[in-house]
């Protein structure tokens, strides 16, 4: 076996256990995402003060990024076609249904590459690391181990999808510069 098979069911095994990190395990992986899309909402909107324009410029550049970042997600998938956990280990044990739709790509994570990519830009648009910046990547691995504990994924697809989140983090930050607050409108 590989080493990322091997970590997962070592990992697995443990599924099942301890009821409270499994609980834990699976808010991290259904709906921390969402806790952290919301806050760098709320910090981008009091970042720009409410300037509509401000506000529709950085968010248009996040909002680019993003679909340029999954479009590369999904291109790698189709190069490199690697099935869920639960299709390839039958035995494992997995703490979340996924929809038909999520079923048909592991690599790599697409939650663990928005979660670390919000967490990038967060750092990267004040030019350096500051308490929300460092809650944002706390959050954002939160979210992508979760998805290895609640057996949706493989370690190999949450370590693509932090790559290719930092590889878009250092894209974004070498087209717009260090603060997204300053984008010309």
């Amino acid at each position: 076996m590989s080493w990322n098979t091997d970590l997962f069911l070592t990992v697995n095994r443990y599924v099942g256990r301890w009821h409270v990190i499994d609980r834990i395990a699976v808010f991290g992986a259904k709906w921390a995402i969402y806790l952290l899309i919301l806050g760098v909402g709320i910090y981008v909107y009091g970042e720009v003060d409410g300037d509509a324009v401000q506000l529709l410029s950085v968010g248009g550049a996040m909002m680019s990024v993003l679909v340029f970042a999954l479009g590369t997600s999904y291109l790698l998938a189709r190069l490199y076609p690697h099935e869920r956990p639960e299709t390839e280990l039958p035995q494992s044990k997995q703490l979340i249904d996924l929809l038909p739709i999520e079923m048909w790509k592991s690599f790599p994570s697409d939650h663990t590459l928005i979660a670390f990519l919000l967490a990038y830009v967060m750092i990267l648009s004040q030019g350096k690391l500051t308490a929300f910046g460092t809650l944002s990547f706390l959050w954002a691995t939160y979210i992508a181990l979760s998805r290895i504990v609640v057996g949706v994924h493989y370690p190999r697809d949450i370590l693509g999808g932090f790559l290719l989140a930092s590889l878009w983090g250092y894209i974004c930050s070498r087209i717009f510069g260090f603060t997204l607050w300053m984008l010309p409108v």
